[in-house]
């Protein structure tokens, strides 16, 4: 996946995985479902957003904080080349994302060390995508292999959930302790970023700036994947609903307006889906799987800048994994559940409804000629006191993940 890099002479950027069509595949005595393998590919460097500097960002300072730890278990083997202290950094990165997934199967990583050739700093994906397995929510789409093993309550295949390759000439900051200089790049956050491409957060949409070569899903029947599936335009439009190859699809891909509409991401985003990275022109490894330049102190950003040091996955990139299926620290992210009411009301008498949660409030309410207002609290213990109205009031409360809004 793609990230860029500013502040050094020569630019390296990390690639979005690229799939290839494998015909179904019946491994041992397990059910046969199809699958893909991804592919990498080197993206050429583009210059970084505006006025974007280095931060310092080891924890999420305006968000509720994760008080889990080891929920989950990553592992990862290692490159003989590797020198030791990227490996550390490495399992460090593995550390901060088990106190964030509550997943019961380990995941696995493969980790190559190697010198790139030209301007990219590493790449990495799942393993394999999947579909049409029967413990698989949904048919006819295709999910990342560490989710496949989850689903299934067991390691699904043998061998890596999340392959990946970093570069071993770039001037890395292998600390832990996020303080790389101006012209480092941070290793912690790049492994962040990179085993988050593998855990899922990738659209399978390309694009060679063309219209024939436009596409959206894998395969002979453009299957979608699960992140696909919550993309949309402004218009609430799905990006499923454009064939590829077509002008249509283009002007989606490159119109600036996608969107990643999910319950817990746009309760995580001011109760509104959050913008995705679909500028002109297409960017190959860039585009369409990471979050719009506008996010530019979100891990999921598609650049680094040199001296950067981002150290959590925030509430946003959380909230679209919890979208796409995965579970998460309880202490990060409250179960969801709705609270409903409907009122004749008299003259000025206000609709009340109180809760609990452990996670910030999203409460919408709609009077009946239309009108809604959002309502966000700022605590986990909130009581919700509905707007003054005349009419028939439906109201309804919605427990968005913790997070600011």
């Amino acid at each position: 996946m793609s990230f860029k890099i500013e502040g050094k002479s020569e630019f390296k950027l990390t690639p979005l995985l690229f799939i290839l069509l494998f015909s179904s595949a019946s491994i041992g005595a397990q059910e046969i479902g199809d699958v893909y393998y991804p592919q990498p590919v080197v993206c050429p460097h583009k210059p970084s957003p505006p006025n974007v500097k280095p931060i310092k960002k080891l924890v999420s300072d305006s968000r509720s904080m994760v008080t889990c730890n080891n929920v989950s278990n990553f592992t990862a083997t290692y490159d003989s080349d590797m020198p030791t202290a990227a490996q550390t950094a490495f399992n460090y990165a593995l550390g901060l994302m088990e106190d964030l997934f509550d997943a019961s199967v380990t995941i696995t990583v493969d980790v190559t060390w190697e010198d790139i050739p030209g301007n990219a700093i590493g790449f990495a994906g799942a393993s394999a995508w999947r579909a049409n397995l029967s413990f698989l929510p949904l048919s006819n789409v295709w999910y990342p292999e560490p989710l496949i093993n989850q689903y299934n309550g067991s390691q699904y295949n043998s061998g890596s959930d999340i392959n990946m390759t970093l570069d071993s000439s770039t001037n890395w900051y292998f600390g832990t302790a996020g303080n790389p200089s101006n012209s480092q790049i941070d290793l912690v956050s790049v492994v962040l970023h990179e085993l988050s491409h593998g855990m899922g957060f990738a659209g399978s949409a390309a694009s060679d700036g063309t219209a024939g070569g436009s596409s959206i899903g894998w395969g002979s029947n453009d299957w979608p994947n699960i992140y696909d599936l919550q993309i949309e335009n402004g218009s609430g439009t799905p990006i499923t609903n454009y064939n590829s190859g077509t002008t249509a699809l283009l002007n989606q891909l490159i119109g600036d307006n996608l969107h990643f509409d999910g319950f817990y991401c746009n309760g995580a985003h001011h109760g509104e889906p959050a913008q995705i990275k679909a500028d002109s022109p297409w960017t190959p490894g860039s585009s369409f799987s990471h979050l719009d330049a506008s996010f530019n102190d979100e891990i999921m950003r598609s650049f680094i800048v040199a001296g950067d040091a981002i150290h959590t996955l925030d509430t946003l990139a959380i909230s679209i994994f919890r979208d796409m299926g995965w579970d998460v620290c309880a202490d990060n992210c409250p179960t969801e559940y709705t609270v409903a009411n409907a009122n004749e009301l008299d003259g000025t008498q206000a609709h009340d409804a109180s809760f609990q949660s452990d996670g910030e409030i999203e409460s919408e309410q709609v009077i009946n000629n239309g009108r809604t207002v959002e309502y966000l609290s700022d605590n986990c213990v909130e009581l919700l006191q509905g707007f003054h109205s005349n009419t028939n009031v439906t109201f309804e409360a919605r427990i968005g993940p913790c997070g600011d809004y």
